[in-house]
C-alpha cells in the first residue's frame, strides 16, 4: 500500500514538472539586440558611429563626369554637329580665330534663381586636313552631372583634393563675363579642373584634354 501511494505521488509530481517545462508562459523571451545607438527607425542619425552606408549607386551615363573624356552626352574632340545634335541650338555663342564657346541653359528650379549651364569650347583645325570644328573643353555648373564617385557641383574641397591628390595650388582669375574672382585647381594630368567658391565648395567643374593645362585651350576664359 505504502508502494503503492508513493508511485502515484511520483507519477503527479512528473507530470507537473512536464507542464511547467513546456508551459510557454514559463519560456524566457529571446530579446533581439540592436547595435548601440541604433532604435531601428532607420534615420541617419541613429546609426552607430563608423557605420558605412550601402554603396552608391551607378551613375547614369547621361550624367557621368570622365575626366579628359566627357561629361554626360558630350564627350572631347566631338564635331560641333554632333553635338547640335545632341543638345539642340544653344543659347549663346560667341566665336573669333578658329575658337568657339556655346551655351546651354538648364532650367532654374525656383524663380529668380541663375539656370545652370553647360558651356562646350570648341576649336577648328584651321588649314588641316580635317578643319572640322570639334570639342575642346567641357564645362558645367550643374550638380546633376557627377563622376563615378559622386563628385561634382556642390562636392567640399576636401573630398576633392582626396580624389584627386595631383590638383595644381589655387589660382584665382577674373572672370571676362561676370568680372568676378574666379579660384580653380587643376588636375592636368587627368584632364579635370573645379571651380571653388570662398565656402571651398565646388561651383564648377571643366573637363579637358589630358595634359594640357585648363587655361591653354580657351584663355578668355581662364587667363
Amino acid at each position: 500500500m505504502k508502494k503503492s501511494w508513493l508511485k502515484t505521488l511520483g507519477g503527479i509530481t512528473l507530470m507537473l514538472f512536464s507542464c511547467q517545462t513546456n508551459s510557454p508562459e514559463t519560456k524566457t523571451p529571446t530579446k533581439t539586440q540592436l547595435p548601440a545607438g541604433n532604435s531601428g527607425v532607420g534615420n541617419l542619425e541613429d546609426k552607430p558611429a563608423g557605420a558605412t552606408e550601402n554603396p552608391p549607386a551607378t551613375v547614369a551615363t547621361n550624367r557621368l563626369i570622365v575626366p579628359g573624356k566627357s561629361i554626360g552626352q558630350t564627350a572631347l574632340n566631338m564635331k560641333t554637329d554632333t553635338v547640335n545634335q545632341l543638345l539642340g541650338k544653344g543659347d549663346r555663342q560667341d566665336a573669333a580665330m578658329g575658337k568657339a564657346w556655346v551655351v546651354w541653359y538648364a532650367k532654374p528650379a525656383l524663380p529668380d534663381t541663375l539656370p545652370k549651364e553647360t558651356i562646350i569650347y570648341f576649336v577648328t583645325n584651321m588649314g588641316g586636313p580635317d578643319e572640322a570644328s570639334r570639342v575642346k573643353q567641357i564645362r558645367v555648373t550643374s550638380a546633376f552631372f557627377k563622376t563615378a564617385a559622386h563628385l561634382g557641383v556642390g562636392s567640399h574641397l576636401r573630398a576633392l583634393q582626396k580624389a584627386y591628390p595631383q590638383l595644381s595650388p589655387p589660382q584665382t582669375y577674373t572672370s571676362p563675363q561676370t568680372d568676378k574672382s574666379i579660384t580653380i585647381l587643376d588636375d592636368k594630368t587627368s584632364g579635370i579642373a573645379f571651380e571653388i567658391n570662398a565656402a571651398h565648395i565646388c561651383t564648377a567643374v571643366v573637363v579637358h584634354e589630358p595634359q594640357q593645362p585648363v587655361n591653354t585651350t580657351y584663355i578668355h576664359l581662364f587667363p
